[in-house]
C-alpha cells in the first residue's frame, strides 16, 4: 500500500503476487533445471477493494474472488467475477495484470466478499459444496436487515450446512452498505 498507493486494486494484487512468488521461489516450477521436481506451488485468492464514498464508487481487483453487490430495488444480487488466476503460485507468471473493475455504488448498496472457504465447504445431507447459490440466495433472504442480522443469519446458515463436516478451509466474509 505504501508502494502503490490503495486506488489501483489490480496493481496492488500484481505487486503482492511478485512479492509472494520471490518469497517463496515459485518462479516457476523447477527454478531452470530442466530435470528437476517441482517446487512448492502455493498461493492464495485475493481481493482488494478501494471505495470512494464521496463519489460512491468502488474500485475492485480479485484473484479467484467474485464481488457481490446488491444495490437497492434490485431483485437479484450482481457478481463482479475476479481474474483467473491466483497470487504467488509457480503458475501464476511473474508479471501477472489483474484488471480493476469500477462499479457505481448508489445509496443503500450493500457490498459483499467471501472466502473460497465459505463456498467451498462441504456440508448438507450429501456432503456438498456451501457455493455461492446458498450464499445468494442468504443474502436476498436477509437484504432488508441490519448488516449484523445479515453476518448472523450467514454464520447460522452455514453452520447448518456444515453440521458434523470437518473445516475444510479458513473462512472469511466482509460486508458492508454505503
Amino acid at each position: 500500500l505504501n508502494e502503490e498507493g490503495p486506488r489501483d486494486p489490480g496493481r496492488l494484487i500484481a505487486a503482492i503476487n511478485r512479492r509472494v512468488k520471490q518469497a517463496m521461489g515459485q518462479i516457476d516450477h523447477s527454478h531452470g533445471e530442466p530435470d528437476a521436481e517441482p517446487v512448492s506451488d502455493d498461493g492464495m485468492d485475493a481481493a482488494f477493494c478501494w471505495v470512494d464514498t464521496q463519489n460512491r464508487k468502488l474500485r475492485y481487483a480479485g484473484a479467484h474472488m467474485p464481488l457481490f453487490l446488491l444495490r437497492p430495488g434490485e431483485t437479484e444480487i450482481t457478481t463482479v467475477d475476479g481474474d483467473r488466476a491466483g497470487v504467488g503460485y509457480a503458475t501464476t507468471p511473474m508479471d501477472q495484470q489483474w484488471k480493476t473493475h469500477e462499479v457505481d455504488l448508489p445509496e443503500g448498496t450493500a457490498v459483499y466478499l467471501f472466502s473460497d472457504g465459505c463456498t467451498d465447504q462441504l456440508g448438507g445431507d450429501r456432503g456438498i459444496a456451501f457455493g455461492k447459490r446458498r450464499i445468494r440466495e442468504n443474502l436476498m433472504n436477509n437484504m432488508h436487515r441490519s448488516m449484523p442480522e445479515q453476518r448472523a443469519a450467514l454464520l447460522s446458515a452455514f453452520a447448518a450446512w456444515q453440521g458434523e463436516h470437518v473445516r475444510k478451509d479458513d473462512v472469511a466474509a466482509l460486508g458492508f452498505r454505503i
